[in-house]
């Protein structure tokens, strides 16, 4: 933004309009016989009083002129009448002071020096004194600007999951004269147009790590001056929206659950009617095409609960972890599965007995060079325990949903078929050592058989939690502080009843979480809430999905930058972003 100070500071005197008298003007008392003001005389053969101060006359700068060097054109004419000659004939200073102005023939002309400056309207101001101490004067404004243009890359340096684009936007008017592109980008690609503020690259590969710069002197402003380099930033576009809205189709779907990490890339997990078993179809998204592959499949005729968690981790800005989904075929057996990216390539893996993947770390209270994958949530009964080497923590019994949130500690909330437990680990690195492991059973009770959990944990500092009984009314319970050492100064817990089918899902930025309900006419609504300014924000509707009549079951789910949602109807999944 322009620096307002300059704007308003005065630079040759104050500001006032263009004053040169002419000798013949008349005056309010235009009779010699009612007197003469001073700076006039009486003409003998009209007897009215003409003014006789001298004139002067600005030929430069012209009013309004702008210029962007160290120095303005002065030049002019200075007449003087009634016989007198000139005592004194100066220009204003940006100081206060005067520079004193020869005459060549009643003709001047200078350069006013002028300090640094960035817009802004300015007075030139020229003073003609006669021998008989009579003042004539001339102003004109002009504008001056010697600062160049500045501009910034959006998205931010570091940025992940944004649109596909980048664009540099300038605080001020300019000009983009150079015929190369004005952003450089690696790798190349992309459509380039210019912008009302500036210039932009669109069409840019999803999923994909670059780096952009803009060279010093690719913008102008009106006044000539060249814009600064600026970057280069490094961002991740995010993932592709889906391609094609039907995933699966089925003789009859009975529910699906998904999730989307931080780039927007989606895991789903369905659970069909396989006959005597139930089928479990775990697939996800190529981040870079859009396309919808299912990974794996299995029957288990005894599985209880099948659930997408998020997670991701990485080394040198390399994400090695994206998302995953697992069920749980029994008390002591459950299966993960991962999908890992690595320069846009996917793989499957599956490790038997974990329920999750949480990436802390490692913490600052672990030695350097530990296990970077983050948090293993073992399947074996009752036990928590990050690996290698951590003390596994028992708990009351074996979740049945899980919600987590990562940082520099953790936090895992489960609900059961009778509570909901959380488990929190907090690093205290500054003073007081670690802090162990500590569980709190039995957050809320009452919790219903068949029951299912949302969770929305953003970075604000807010939980949002859902519980559906499938049977019963949904509660919306809200905590803030959490994790915090004491409850002082915390705002209460906040719940209340929520409308059919809400469902969250983990934060979309900052303190804003997204969510997914049915819509009073039918299909999903997408939602969006922020908890920043505390529990007992409301929801905002962003939109309905076109394709959602039918609807049965839906989880949200960011895309890329894109909310959407994937859903279920009696016979397919489906998955869809509002247009």
């Amino acid at each position: 933004m322009r620096r307002v100070s300059q704007r308003v500071a005065p630079i040759l005197g104050l500001a006032s309009q263009l004053m040169a008298a002419g000798c013949t003007q008349l005056t309010d008392t235009a009779f010699c016989s009612n007197g003469c003001a001073a700076g006039q005389a009486c003409d003998p053969g009209t007897q009215l009083c003409v003014d006789v101060r001298p004139e002067v006359l600005l030929l430069a700068p012209v009013p309004d002129a702008g210029f962007d060097g160290g120095l303005v054109p002065v030049k002019g004419t200075v007449r003087f009448f009634d016989d007198a000659g000139a005592r004194e004939v100066s220009g204003g200073l940006p100081d206060g002071g005067c520079l004193p102005l020869l005459l060549d023939g009643g003709a001047f002309e200078t350069t006013v020096p002028v300090p640094v400056l960035d817009g802004g309207r300015y007075v030139v101001r020229v003073r003609a004194v006669d021998t008989a101490d009579r003042v004539g004067e001339a102003a004109v404004s002009v504008r001056l600007d010697q600062v160049p243009p500045t501009g910034a890359l959006v998205p931010g340096d570091g940025a992940r999951g944004t649109e596909p684009a980048v664009r540099v936007v300038f605080d001020e008017d300019v000009l983009l004269p150079g015929a190369d592109p004005v952003i450089h980008l690696s790798p190349d690609g992309g459509i380039g147009r210019l912008t009302s503020s500036g210039y932009e690259i669109s069409g840019l590969a999803f999923l994909t790590t670059y780096t952009a710069h803009v060279e010093a002197g690719a913008a102008v402003d009106r006044f000539g001056n060249r814009s600064a380099a600026v970057g280069p930033i490094v961002f991740t576009t995010g993932a592709s929206p889906p391609t094609s809205p039907t995933l699966l189709n089925a003789g009859q779907v009975l529910d699906v659950d998904a999730t989307s990490d931080e780039d927007g890339v989606v895991t789903v997990v369905a659970r069909l009617d396989g006959g005597t078993l139930s089928l479990f179809a775990w697939g996800t998204f190529d981040g870079r095409t859009g396309t919808f592959q299912v990974l794996d499949q299995a029957s288990d005729a005894t599985a209880e609960m099948f659930q997408a968690v998020g997670a991701s981790a990485g080394a040198a800005g390399v994400p090695a972890l994206r998302t995953s989904g697992f069920f749980k075929g029994s008390l002591s057996d459950s299966t993960l599965r991962s999908a890992e990216w690595r320069a846009g390539a996917m793989t499957g893996t599956v490790s038997i007995g974990a329920l999750a993947l949480i990436p802390t770390g490692p913490s600052c209270i672990e030695a350097p060079g530990a296990d970077p994958v983050g948090l293993v949530v073992a399947g074996s009964p009752n036990l928590y325990q990050r690996a290698p080497g951590s003390t596994p923590l028992p708990l009351s019994t074996l979740p049945a949903r899980l919600g987590l949130r990562s940082s520099s500690g953790w936090e895992l909330l489960s609900v059961t078929f009778t509570s909901v437990d959380r488990v929190v680990f907090r690093p205290a690195c500054a003073g007081g050592g670690p802090e162990p492991f500590a569980a709190q059973a039995a957050v809320i009770t009452g919790v219903r058989t068949l029951s299912r959990l949302s969770v929305a944990l953003p970075d604000a500092d807010r939980s949002l939690y859902v519980f559906d009984g499938l049977l019963g009314d949904r509660v919306e319970r809200c905590e803030a502080c959490v994790g915090a050492a004491s409850d002082a100064g915390c705002p209460p817990s906040f719940e209340r009843s929520t409308r059919g089918g809400l469902v969250v899902a983990t934060r979309r930025s900052g303190g804003r979480v997204l969510g997914a309900a049915a819509a009073d006419g039918g299909g999903v609504e997408l939602l969006e809430r922020d908890l920043e300014p505390g529990c007992a924000t409301d929801w905002q509707p962003l939109g309905v999905l076109p394709g959602s009549q039918g609807a049965i079951r839906w989880a949200p789910v960011l895309f890329g930058a894109r909310p959407g949602a994937v859903y279920a109807t009696p016979t397919q999944i489906r998955a869809e972003v509002l247009p």
